[in-house]
């Protein structure tokens, strides 16, 4: 009994310094953490969740996650492969009617934001645009940084390949029906969540160049969370829109307006305490919003 006693004692002694230290005990361990997924573009947050809530280091995240095209996702979601899968915007009536069909339900909750940001190079001196320049810039009826008190430089615009999430998103909030005229990239294959990006063949970045030079006159786009706190070493600056910073705070107030939700999907016949309901809670939790800004994407609020 004395033994017993004193082993008890000693043990949470033992709790109190580990406490003490700061450590925490993670809150779901790798047998309970779920099989996730989703789209390439959310391996990030992907990797971020884990670590947070299982303690693993980064490398051990990155063999877990299994993150392919937004169609593989669901699918895996749909054949039991994944229980939980993170992908811009809810799901499409297509996969709820696929999942009706298999006589299960989608239930999907947004747990980050990001936004559709325009970049050019760092020495360009035009640095707001309005949505109506972009649109002007995209179909080729600006052809100068001039027209936007900038320098004698031809405007190099960049887009994303036909069919691809940013294009698409970029269509529908600026074009607007009016056809392009940039010069699409083809899409470089890597090792990373990044399926486009630019080139930086002097960087230490895993990403493989695509065909994007950052000269004094080009101008592309992508999402948020791929450039935040990097553009200095990129070489790049985030365009204002009509004075609105792409930051945290205006995403938040709206002012900065071109955004789009990321959601986390999960079957609805998921069961009460399981390790995809706990995540998805976890998100929406203080400590959860962290980890997604920590991620670079903007908390929902």
């Amino acid at each position: 009994m004395k033994r017993t006693g004193l082993a008890g004692i000693c043990l949470l002694l033992c709790l109190s310094l580990f406490a003490a230290c700061g450590e925490k005990e993670p809150l779901l361990d790798g047998k309970s953490f779920p099989v996730t997924g989703g789209s390439a573009m959310t391996a990030g947050l992907d990797r971020t969740v884990r670590t947070h809530m299982t303690g693993e280091d980064e490398a051990a995240a990155v063999r877990k996650t299994l993150h392919t095209a937004e169609e593989e996702a669901y699918e895996a979601l749909l054949a039991g492969k994944v229980g939980l899968i993170y992908v811009p915007g809810p799901p499409s009536a297509v996969w709820e009617e696929k999942a009706k069909a298999m006589g299960l339900s989608l239930e999907a909750t947004p747990v980050a934001r990001d936004a559709l940001v325009f970049y050019v190079n760092e020495k360009n001196p035009v640095k707001s645009v309005s949505k109506e320049d972009l649109k002007k810039i995209y179909s080729g009826e600006i052809d100068s940084w001039r027209a936007l008190s900038g320098e004698s430089v031809p405007v190099e615009a960049y887009e994303c390949p036909e069919g691809n999430f940013y294009r698409l998103l970029m269509e529908d909030k600026i074009m607007h029906g009016a056809d392009t005229a940039g010069e699409p990239l083809e899409v470089a294959v890597n090792e990373g969540e990044d399926p486009l990006l630019f080139s930086l063949e002097d960087s230490a970045l895993s990403y493989r160049p695509a065909s994007y030079r950052n000269t004094p006159g080009s101008i592309f786009y992508g999402g948020r969370h791929y450039l935040t706190g990097t553009e200095k070493a990129r070489g790049i600056r985030l365009l204002k829109l009509e004075g609105a910073s792409p930051a945290d705070g205006e995403i938040a107030s709206g002012r900065y307006d071109l955004t789009y939700d990321i959601y986390a999907v999960i079957l609805s016949s998921s069961p009460e305490g399981s390790g995809e309901r706990a995540v998805v809670s976890w998100l929406l939790t203080g400590e959860g919003q962290k980890a997604v800004k920590e991620a670079g994407y903007a908390a929902l609020s």
